[in-house]
């Protein structure tokens, strides 16, 4: 069964909501060399990292 970049963008999307974190899940990227695994997990890291500094900050004593 072939895949179409629209279903890509979809999965893309839905993990860059970051669901998978807040219910510690592992995701699992397979797939042939150079279609962007390593750039995805990538992106995914940092954005998760600037949302939990974001929630830290809030969680602060004032």
């Amino acid at each position: 069964m072939q895949k179409s970049f629209s279903d890509l963008e979809y999965a893309a999307k839905k993990l860059a909501g970051l669901g998978f974190v807040e219910r510690h899940e592992n995701v699992v990227l397979v797939g042939p060399s150079g279609v962007g695994k390593t750039h995805l997990v990538m992106a995914l890291g940092y954005k998760a990292t600037q949302q939990a500094s974001k929630r830290a900050s809030l969680r602060r004593p004032t």
